[in-house]
């Protein structure tokens, strides 16, 4: 419904702005381990292609204190998405549900005032028709009377 609402211009910018800041810390949740992943798979891929790991091998590094070192950083990673997904994210979660809240009733307020200002438009149209066609039988009436009267008196002055 809210990117519904956004689509057809009937959100403010602002609140989609808003709505995207409140979504960002949720989305770091997935996406930094991801991240962290792929950087992973493609220097350690780079560093083979490239026979960096053949130096590191004769520099005295061995496989296991690689590991080592990836394993800390990842490590480091993980505490730092466990922090975000256990206190962050419900905190987020309900600063999102309130905002939603908002933008649902601001979006219920504009239909309202939209229904309100089209029947107001419909109820003014209607009673300017019907002044119209007031004004029409008036002037039919008018032309109407005239009519007999002349008729009157043509067959008077016969």
């Amino acid at each position: 419904m809210l990117i519904k609402a956004a689509a057809h211009g009937q959100l403010p910018m602002i609140e989609v702005a808003r709505l995207m800041c409140v979504m960002l810390p949720l989305m770091v949740c997935y996406l930094l381990p991801l991240g962290l992943y792929l950087s992973i798979i493609l220097v350690l891929g780079r560093w083979c292609v490239d026979h960096e790991m053949v130096i590191l091998r004769a520099c005295g590094m061995s496989a296991r204190e690689l590991l080592a070192k990836v394993l800390l950083f990842s490590s480091c990673v993980a505490v730092v998405v466990g922090l975000l997904a256990l206190y962050v994210n419900p905190a987020i979660e309900r600063i999102k549900a309130e905002l939603k809240e908002d933008i649902a009733q601001q979006i219920q307020a504009e239909l309202e005032n939209r229904l309100r200002q089209e029947t107001e438009d419909l109820e003014e149209q209607k009673r300017e028709e019907e002044e119209h066609a007031i004004a029409r039988r008036k002037d039919d009436l008018r032309v109407e009377i005239e009519n007999q009267l002349k008729n009157c008196l043509l067959y008077t002055s016969d």
